[in-house]
């Protein structure tokens, strides 16, 4: 298992974006035969060694950015596929880093069959030759309201399990239970038939709200031995994500993680906050522990809704991406690079901030936007313009640099410069400052703090 901290050398103790990679673009950035825009499948996988983004020249490799984040639920529906070569697969794995998500969100959504424990056990052999941490095959219990649970509450009754018996005790209701129950038995598995040679184990802990989360964290809490990944509200409520860690503080728990990870968000802000807690954690528990956060945002903008990353903000009012699709721009941009469109769009952004007095956006600037025109990601001779599916691979590699970078530099601004802070939302100051007082104090006192300011920290960020 890698050192983060010594996979980033100029960037020590921070939160470490991962890009959720999707599956498609992992095999096709696997083929070196694969061939668009001048560009190969090589020139589009960030884990192989290429440029940061303080190399120079810029435009003479591709960038380089040596983590990510796999889904079993995608890349091992069948064994067949499961056997593609992809840049997971092929990875150095001493120079990379990778966590394998398990699939319990496809089991939900119907794209991965649930046959039991053999689909238990073909996520976890998949996940231990791909990463080199796998996640326990967890059902949402975002998937209750959404009617995705059902079936698998008259499932588990049929099968004796007494999600009943559990409801009637815990008040929680048949569907969390059900999700909680069928999670421990493949957590139980997992942990059982595991390889402790091959990857560390996340622990999954989710909830919708804090009766949830702290029902859930009770209940796999003895499982717990390095790792665990918070799903569900945990991302976007940081009452829950404090909460856990003083549970895990105060029965000793937070001492021997080696690593948190936080599924399903890619804000500036989450960026800043978990860099924070990670700085905390390491300050007053654990000296040791590595936080990390994941989505799918740069593969799903740019190959289901053909649109990328051009602009970003870090400061009060704007502190996010901006994005535009290149078939609804004016033709007379065809001719421009993507980071002289980028560009372009930026100034005329700018210049409605500064008639109403916002901080300035600044452009996102890309390797592949050096090279690439936006007339070509669009499909030659056709009216109304429409995309071209195989150019917006490239346009994935475009957003991830775009936000791995954005990031960083969000994370430097916040963190390291003087005054930074000031320059981002209240609300991030505010979880900032709570975070602080939380994790270092009394755990009875930090409860107390944290009760009375939920209205601050359940705010999404």
């Amino acid at each position: 298992m890698r050192d983060l901290d010594v996979l980033f050398p100029h960037e020590p103790n921070r939160a470490r974006y991962l890009p959720a990679i999707s599956h498609n673009y992992a095999v096709i950035a696997a083929q070196p035969g694969w061939r668009c825009l001048g560009l190969t499948g090589s020139d589009l996988d960030y884990l192989q060694p290429g440029n940061s983004a303080i190399d120079i020249p810029y435009i003479d490799k591709h960038f380089h950015y040596p983590c990510t984040l796999t889904s079993a639920g995608q890349a091992a529906i069948t064994d067949a596929k499961g056997r593609q070569a992809t840049i997971v697969s092929q990875r150095d794995r001493n120079s990379t880093f990778v966590i394998a998500d398990s699939g319990g969100f496809q089991v939900q959504q119907g794209t991965l069959p649930w046959e039991g424990e053999a689909t238990v056990r073909r996520m976890l052999k998949w996940m231990e030759n791909a990463a080199d941490w796998v996640m326990a095959l967890d059902f949402p219990t975002g998937g209750i309201s959404k009617g995705t649970v059902t079936p698998h509450i008259k499932r588990l009754l049929r099968e004796g399990q007494a999600i009943d018996q559990m409801s009637s005790v815990n008040s929680l209701g048949l569907g969390f239970n059900a999700c909680m129950q069928q999670t421990r038995l493949n957590t139980e598995l997992m942990l059982k038939e595991r390889d402790t040679q091959k990857a560390g184990f996340l622990v999954v802990l989710q909830g919708r709200n804090e009766s949830e989360s702290a029902a859930w964290y009770k209940e796999f809490q003895p499982f717990i031995e390095d790792g665990i990944a918070f799903a569900g509200a945990h991302a976007r409520n940081y009452a829950l994500l404090l909460s856990r860690l003083l549970d895990m503080r105060a029965d000793g728990t937070l001492r021997r993680l080696k690593h948190i990870h936080i599924l399903g968000t890619s804000t500036i802000g989450s960026a800043i906050l978990f860099t924070c807690i990670q700085r905390l954690i390491r300050q007053h528990d654990n000296p040791y522990v590595q936080i990390t956060y994941d989505t799918a945002s740069p593969f799903l903008l740019s190959g289901r809704a053909y649109e990328i990353y051009t602009s970003y903000g870090l400061d009060y009012v704007n502190s996010g991406m901006a994005n535009d699709a290149p078939s609804k721009v004016d033709p007379s941009h065809y001719g421009l690079t993507l980071n002289a469109w980028c560009e372009k769009l930026t100034e005329e952004r700018n210049d409605a901030c500064e008639a109403i007095g916002q901080e300035m956006q600044s452009p996102v600037r890309t390797h592949v936007g050096s090279r690439v025109r936006v007339g070509e990601l669009l499909k030659q001779g056709e009216l109304p313009p429409q995309p071209d599916a195989r150019a917006f691979m490239i346009g994935c590699n475009h957003n991830v640099q775009a936000v791995a970078e954005a990031h960083s530099e969000a994370i430097h601004l916040y963190h390291d410069t003087p005054e930074g802070r000031f320059r981002f939302s209240r609300n991030v100051q505010a979880v900032d400052y709570i975070a602080k007082y939380v994790l270092g104090n009394k755990i009875n006192l930090a409860r107390q703090v944290i009760k009375e300011a939920g209205f601050r920290l359940e705010r999404p960020i």
